[in-house]
């Protein structure tokens, strides 16, 4: 966006750490913001005279306040009223692939939940529903190697059939660049990667891309669901009960119905995980990426 020059306010709870960002585009072209949407108010003054608007609040698993309720169910639709308020053009809401009113998964009911009130709010919001991203600092490749690199064995939950189709975050961002420009008469939006995996061939693309031969270890649901119960007290959790729920269904795009645009209508290739995830986890090889 900062290469097409927009110029942008990125609200944030935090301001004062990033900024390492102030040089990605020429002076006074990006702005931050201290924002937190549990106080409406600063919502309101990080929207104000913004055209655009692009939410990707959302959360992993529950801690204290910062709850599924809170950001994922009645955020979006706080937002949409602002924007509405505000006179904004344009709203994009970053939801999630799997978003459903009927799911057990707390994380994926408040999903949809959230867009319903936001389309109450605003109905002309666009609505973009990745699959799993990835990229340099993302919190799913990277964790994997992890604990592939320190643990003989890994557990694959659920047996590990649930399929995925990861997308690569630069093509994320120039998916809604391109919406922001021209969202091709579509307002739902699924995006995904180039292929389909299970969560085992993902594991296995890891092991092999680390070079560490592991055990796999299925793990029926109703077992996954005991496991997660303490993983879940980590201060940083591995895996909750809800996000095992979410691990019955396949996180894959829609390509049966035709009111919903994918990448392809954006004119936009998928990247591969073989090309694009090797550089950042062959830090977890023994020795480190650079060994001899």
């Amino acid at each position: 966006m900062l290469k097409k020059g927009y110029r942008i306010k990125v609200a944030v709870r935090r301001p004062e750490l990033c900024g390492h960002l102030q040089t990605s585009g020429v002076a006074g072209q990006i702005q931050f913001v201290q924002s937190n949407l549990r106080y409406p108010e600063s919502v309101d003054r990080a929207i104000v005279g913004s055209d655009i608007v692009i939410n990707s609040i959302g959360l992993l698993f529950e801690k204290g306040g910062q709850n599924f309720d809170n950001i994922h169910k009645h955020g979006p639709g706080l937002i949409a009223n602002l924007c509405a308020k505000n006179k904004v053009k344009k709203l994009i809401h970053i939801s999630a692939i799997g978003s459903d009113i009927t799911s057990k998964s707390k994380y994926a009911r408040t999903k949809a939940e959230g867009e319903h009130e936001l389309l109450e709010e605003k109905k002309d919001s666009i609505i973009v529903r990745p699959s799993v991203i990835y990229g340099p600092e993302d919190n799913f490749f990277n964790q994997f190697a992890k604990i592939i690199s320190i643990s003989p064995l890994f557990p694959l939950f659920g047996g590990g059939d649930t399929k995925f189709q990861p997308v690569y975050v630069v093509d994320l961002a120039n998916a809604i660049l391109n919406i922001i420009e021209d969202n091709k008469g579509k307002q739902i939006f699924e995006i995904g990667g180039n292929e389909i995996y299970s969560f085992k061939e993902i594991i296995e693309f890891i092991s092999l891309t680390i070079k560490k031969r592991r055990i796999l270890l299925p793990i029926p649901f109703n077992v996954s669901r005991f496991v997660a119960f303490f993983m879940m007290m980590l201060p940083r959790p591995l895996l909750t009960p809800d996000q095992v729920e979410l691990l019955k269904y396949d996180n894959v795009v829609d390509i049966t119905s035709s009111n919903i645009g994918r990448l392809e209508d954006l004119d936009i290739v998928p990247n591969s995980i073989e090309t694009i995830v090797p550089a950042y986890i062959e830090r977890f090889c023994n020795g480190g990426k650079y060994k001899s």
